[in-house]
């Protein structure tokens, strides 16, 4: 009977284990389609990450004052995808003017929440460092008025 019940215990521990599918799933892949919002004094910034390197966020920034939201795609803004792994996304976004001046967006899960950290460089030198927390969003990003001076 011990025998029995150690071999139970041991098979649910290995089907526990095998059954998390996310555990081989990238950044990119575990929140396609999923939206998350930051909250700024007055403004909320919406974040829809897409299984796709070649456009994996689009962005909507809702100014208090404003009926309308200003949108951002990832061609738009020039970003290059420098990695993406198992709980992160690393985007950089050059200045066109020069190449020393650019931002790294890190995008890092934790927990339920994901951590953002913004760093700018001028020259290459990091300049500046902004962190954030975005939260889950039922933001649904259909028939929006989108701002016309973006």
């Amino acid at each position: 009977m011990k025998k029995f019940i150690f071999l139970l215990l041991i098979s649910s521990l290995f089907f526990a284990n095998c059954s998390d599918g996310d555990s081989h799933q990238n950044f990119l892949e575990r929140y396609d389609n999923s939206v998350w919002e930051i909250s700024l004094v007055d403004t909320i910034i919406y974040e829809k990450f897409h299984n796709n390197k070649s456009n994996p966020i689009e962005e909507w920034h809702k100014n208090s004052d404003l009926n309308c939201l200003y949108y951002f795609n990832f061609p738009r803004i020039g970003g290059e995808v420098m990695e993406v792994s198992n709980n992160q996304l690393i985007i950089r976004v050059s200045n066109p003017e020069d190449i020393d001046d650019y931002r790294l967006i890190i995008f890092t899960e934790n927990d339920s929440d994901i951590n953002l950290k913004v760093e700018i460089f001028e020259n290459g030198i990091s300049k500046n460092i902004d962190n954030y927390i975005l939260n889950r969003s039922s933001f649904k990003p259909q028939n929006l008025q989108i701002c016309s001076n973006n």
